[in-house]
């Protein structure tokens, strides 16, 4: 389309074809970007006929420019363009990778943009370049001239061209000398030299050395050897040595130094990186090489490669230093010897020159000497230690311990080690060590280099060495400590090597006479020594002394002072007394004198002042206010066993610290709290003891009573002896709480969770029983029973102590003791819940018959009963403690009308536990009494005293139960009736007790135990048992929960016919069972109490039913008449809501877990 367009020269049709030539831009800058110039040339080749048609200045012309200027605005240089048709055809058919490489020279064949010249390449614009260089817009020719510019445009153009006729592999050294965008012309002339005919092989060995075509460092260094013998030797290649030796020196320089490197990261990081290091042989042979390349010696690197190659390490160097980096890890000082020796290693390796200095040149030389030399660990690490010393001390002075070390004996050494190894965090108790051994070691040995080191030390801890000494040494080490310093230095420490700060405090000459001369005081000064904060007073005995005279003098008043006549008691309590008073000493001894005239007071003491002073030292001695001391030396000073001088001397030994402006009523404060913990103290240890001594009572009672009446220790009381013969499990759960009471703990953690619902225990896991230990047969009631945590708040602390008149707090809750106020425990009706009131029942039963709880003596056999009875607790009648066949899982009452009434007019939370614990199980009784009394048969009421009507209205009037409100006296006995009249435990099924696979929304009760006479016939174990069900409506309920399954065949209670005969009929499939299910218990429908939680849904009652016996199956199996109602006991009351009957009742879904909870409440596992 674009090629016919300029013959269209009509001036009309110019207008028409404006939108081609404005669609055309694009296109060209699309080839310019990407330097497609073969199909651009095709496309714009028309445009240089229109640049030289004839007449270029007619009209007509003269509008074809202006469309094209408006449209096409780079036509003139697309116009202009005379390329090489040939090349960019070349061009055009490279791959895109080749292409890419090639980019910036494609572009010299392009069109010149600037100038509208023939190529870019051809014409490189001057105007537009600096003076020195000559610039394309895309590469940078370093050329002297334009021309020269020029030329090597073309010859990079030809030599690029050439290229693609190399081997892939070949045209590397081309790309890799064309890499950047500064052409150099002897770069142009290496690669025009190494394509020309007779260069292939060098070619080859030069990209190896460049690391071209994969070649790997071995291989590179084997080319740079082989290029070196090559060009050194043939003088064909003398040309190419004048072109080639300004990149080849930097190359070998570069390969040198990655070689040191490889070497430098095999000395530290692994034995493996050995493999790629340049050998020993391979180094000599490059430095001969390079020895001869003097065509070399223009490239600036030349002298530099030299130098380095004769630092080159031999292998046995190599070793050394790996063998010493190696070791600055176990070095004590690895963190400082690792900073100051690496980087000498590394500089060695390196072979850098400029780093580090001569001097730590010369070090390291003399390290690597003595690692050559020594082969002892002993030597090669005080070695490193000695490198790693801080910089004041001289490189000179390291050097020549470094020399002198291998010399010295190996006693020396070990000793030196470990003083470096024990004390590495204690500078100050090295210098103290050291001193000591080189002092040793100074009578065969000249130790002036270690010395030096050694002050240089002293100086640089400076007052911390001082303080360490003073605080630390004894009197003989210090003496000791500086005879060593002046063995060493003599009156002159400022020895060779030791510029720097002026000598220590430590060298001071007269230290060393004056403390000879405390060498008598030894015992009392390291007393001193060894108490806390008496720094000061060491200090000053020990330099202050040394250094002023008039202090010197004032001390040695003080020693004289320490010289008492002896004593022939109290000499300890003397000796502390003194110790406290050397104590007082200021650093400067300012207060010497006072410190004097105390010591001299307490010399004149008598026997009476010295004993007053053993006491008021022995409070000294205890962290208190010093106005206590106050207190007790002025109540003891009126004593007239005092001598008149006793008293001033007692002042000046101890009122010197009572500072402070406090009144005298706050010291009797202070001093009052000190007496009162001190009392509390002894009471805690006698108790402590008394404890420990009926401990051991356990172990041997004979033994323990007959060593106490050995020494003449009072033995405790006769009920101690007999808590220790009691077997462990008593003697373990009895406390002694007071003169005649004991605590005796009972755990509760075997009752089931069934059990703990009966009882209303909750998650109680003990109980308490306190008891008094008195004749209960005349008086009754002496004990108590407290509940989990009530027991821990009450323990044997309340009812031991009576201290600021706080009494028991027990005494208001018990009547024990003969405490005069009233029981609250024991009150009527003050049973929290049927657990209490059972045990309570149990205790008075047991304890008026017998001399149980009369004294200790009778404890193990009443821990024995009661231990017995909770773990048989529903065995037994509440009220008379009749015995029963079975253990019920709920304790319950016999027959006697006597214990049924006594347990119905007992505490309401005994006999309604359903109020707090089963509500639910309220509402079902409710409900089914209600239903039974809608129907006006009283025979469906048992026992009730009153008439169906009046039991409706009861009912109807009955309060809601959720929040437990106070019962008047008709809903009281209603409750009563409902919750007592039936003998069973009735509890909602929850968790392990639920049936699974009944309808949606079933609610499920559980009689855990019918009456004790029916659970003794089931608890026979050869007895068969099987599980059947019998459907029943709401008004049959309630009688069925009090009397049991009834045979009422025959009379007015008959729902069905009896087909088989008298009994009561069941059957073994739940769905047929629930058949004879017809009412409802329903609201607004008869049968339910108008207060009810189950409103809302109708539902009828199946019942779950334990049979024992042999099989009485009627008909084909599934109906079974039971002639006996001895052989029924109801199990599971399922309440299944209207419309549940449309569900299956399957029983092979519903037996097994029955059958499982009738074993488990038998065997007493639920």
């Amino acid at each position: 389309m674009y090629t016919s367009l300029p013959f269209l020269l009509n001036i009309e049709m110019l207008t028409d074809h404006q939108q081609q030539l404005r669609s055309l831009r694009p296109v060209l800058q699309g080839f310019r970007d990407s330097r497609h110039w073969s199909v651009a040339h095709t496309v714009v080749e028309w445009l240089s006929k229109i640049e030289h048609l004839p007449n270029k200045s007619n009209e007509h012309h003269q509008k074809l420019k202006t469309l094209l200027d408006q449209e096409l605005p780079s036509w003139r240089a697309w116009a202009c363009w005379q390329p090489n048709v040939a090349r960019i055809k070349k061009w055009g058919k490279l791959n895109l990778t080749l292409q890419g490489q090639l980019r910036c020279i494609i572009a010299l064949d392009g069109p010149d943009f600037d100038s509208n010249g023939k190529t870019l390449g051809k014409s490189l614009p001057d105007h537009k370049l600096p003076k020195d260089r000559r610039t394309s817009s895309i590469l940078t020719f370093n050329g002297e001239t334009h021309e020269e510019c020029l030329y090597m445009a073309e010859k990079l153009l030809r030599l690029a061209d050439k290229s693609l006729t190399y081997r892939p592999e070949d045209r590397e050294i081309f790309f890799h000398l064309m890499t950047g965008v500064d052409i150099l012309r002897r770069k142009l002339d290496l690669i025009e030299i190494l394509t020309s005919v007779g260069f292939e092989t060098i070619r080859d060995r030069i990209a190896e050395a460049y690391l071209l075509r994969g070649a790997s460092k071995q291989t590179q260094i084997d080319a740079v050897k082989w290029l070196l013998k090559k060009m050194n030797a043939n003088p064909k290649y003398r040309t190419l040595r004048d072109v080639f030796a300004v990149d080849f020196g930097p190359l070998v320089k570069d390969m040198i130094q990655e070689e040191r490197s490889h070497l430098l990261a095999f000395m530290f990081v692994a034995e493996a990186l050995g493999t790629n290091v340049m050998t020993f042989e391979q180094q000599l042979d490059l430095r001969l090489d390079l020895v001869e390349a003097s065509w070399l010696q223009p490239c600036a690197e030349y002298s530099h490669m030299l130098r380095v190659m004769d630092t080159w390490p031999l292998p046995y160097e190599r070793t050394i230093l790996r063998g010493i980096y190696l070791s600055l890890e176990m070095s004590p000082r690895a963190s400082t010897s690792t900073s100051t020796l690496v980087p000498m290693i590394s500089s060695r390796i390196l072979g850098e020159p400029e780093t580090p200095d001569d001097d730590s040149k010369s070090m390291l030389e003399a390290l690597m000497s003595l690692w050559q030399t020594c082969k002892d660990s002993a030597r090669r690490s005080i070695a490193i230690c000695l490198v790693s010393e801080p910089k004041s001390i001289t490189i000179n002075l390291r050097i020549l311990c470094l020399n002198q070390l291998p010399s010295l004996s190996d006693s020396f050494v070990q000793s030196y080690w470990h003083i470096v190894c024990d004390d590495l965090d204690n500078r100050q108790r090295s210098c103290v060590a050291f001193a000591d051994l080189f002092a040793s070691a100074s009578l065969s040995v000249d130790m002036t280099h270690w010395t030096t080191l050694l002050r240089h030390e002293m100086v640089e801890e400076g007052e911390a060495l001082l303080q360490y000494t003073l605080e630390h040494l004894t009197v003989q080490s210090w003496v000791l400590y500086l005879q060593n310093l002046h063995r060493l230095y003599g009156s002159d420490s400022n020895c060779t090597f030791s510029p720097g700060p002026p000598s220590p405090v430590i060298f001071t000459p007269q230290l060393l006479y004056w403390g000879r001369k405390l060498v008598p005081y030894t015992d009392i000064l390291n007393l001193l020594k060894e108490t806390p904060d008496s720094i000061d007073a060491r200090r000053c005995l020990f330099l202050a002394a040394a250094e002023h005279l008039y202090i010197q003098a004032r001390i040695q008043e003080i020693l004289n002072a320490l010289k008492p006549a002896r004593r022939s008691k109290s000499d300890k309590t003397d000796t502390a007394t003194r110790v406290s008073l050397l104590k007082r000493l200021s650093k400067d001894g300012s207060n010497a004198a006072e410190v004097r005239n105390a010591l001299v007071g307490l010399n004149n003491l008598s026997p009476s002042g010295i004993e007053v002073c053993a006491r008021i030292q022995h409070l000294s001695e205890i962290d208190l206010s010093p106005h206590v001391h106050q207190v007790f030396l002025e109540a003891w000073l009126p004593d007239p066993s005092l001598h008149a001088g006793d008293r001033g001397s007692l002042k000046t030994v101890f009122l010197h610290s009572a500072d402070g402006n406090l009144s005298r009523d706050e010291k009797f404060v202070l001093a009052a709290d000190y007496l009162d913990s001190e009392y509390v103290e002894l009471l805690h240890e006698a108790r402590r003891l008394a404890a420990l001594r009926a401990s051991l009572k356990t172990v041997d009672l004979q033994g323990v009573v007959e060593l106490l009446a050995d020494i003449g220790i009072e033995d405790g009381p006769h009920s101690e002896d007999v808590l220790a013969s009691m077997p462990p499990e008593v003697l373990n759960a009895v406390e002694i709480v007071g003169e005649k009471e004991v605590e005796i703990l009972f755990p509760l953690t075997h009752f089931t969770q069934i059990q703990r619902t009966a009882l209303g225990l909750g998650s109680l896991q003990s109980f308490v029983l306190l008891l008094e230990l008195c004749d209960h047969k005349t008086t009754p009631d002496r004990f108590c029973i407290h509940l989990g945590p009530e027991s821990k708040d009450r323990t044997l602390g309340g009812l031991l102590d009576n201290i600021d008149g706080k009494v028991s707090p027990w005494s208001n809750t018990c009547r024990l003791g003969g405490l005069k106020t009233s029981s609250l425990c024991m009150q009527p009706n003050s049973f929290r819940n049927p657990f209490e009131y059972n045990l309570t029942k149990m205790l008075q039963r047991r304890l008026p018959g017998s001399n149980l709880g009369q004294d200790l003596t009778s404890l193990p056999e009443l821990h024995e009963i009661i231990t017995h009875h909770l773990k048989n607790i529903g065995r037994y009648c509440t009220e008379c403690g009749r015995t029963f066949c079975t253990n019920l899982r709920k304790p319950t009452t016999c027959q006697l009308p006597r214990c049924i009434y006594l347990f119905a007019n007992s505490d309401p939370q005994v006999k309604f536990p359903h109020l707090t614990e089963d509500q639910l199980v309220t509402d079902l009784l409710f409900s089914s009494l209600h239903a039974a009394a809608s129907t006006s048969n009283k025979e469906l009421l048992p026992n009730y005293p009153t008439d169906p009507p009046t039991l409706l209205s009861q009912l109807n009037n009955v309060p809601p139960l959720s929040n437990n409100p106070p019962l008047d006296t008709q809903t009281s006995s209603l409750l009563t009736y409902t919750l007592t009249s039936h003998r069973s435990y009735l509890l909602t099924a929850t968790g392990s007790l639920k049936i699974p696979s009944l309808p949606p929304g079933t609610l499920q009760f559980l009689l855990a135990n019918s009456t004790p006479e029916r659970e003794a016939l089931f608890s026979n174990p050869p007895q068969e048992k099987r599980i059947l069900f019998h459907g029943t409506n709401p008004d049959r309920l309630w009688a069925i929960l009090v009397q049991g399954l009834r045979i009422l065949s025959g009379t007015d209670l008959q729902t069905n016919g009896a087909v088989s005969g008298k009994g009561v009929y069941l059957s073994d499939c739940p769905r047929v069972a629930f058949g004879y299910s017809t009412k409802i218990l329903k609201i607004p429908d008869e049968g339910a109490w108008k207060r009810s939680a189950l409103k809302g849904k109708g539902w009828k009652v199946l019942l779950g039913v334990e049979h024992r016996g042999e099989s009485v199956a009627a008909g084909e199996g599934v109906i079974h008449v039971v002639r006996e109602e001895r052989d029924l006991v109801v199990r599971y009351v399922f309440l299944v809501p209207e419309g549940g009957e449309r569900s299956v009742l399957v029983k092979g879904h519903l037996v097994p877990g029955m059958g499982s909870v009738c074993g488990g409440l038998r065997s007493g596992a639920l």
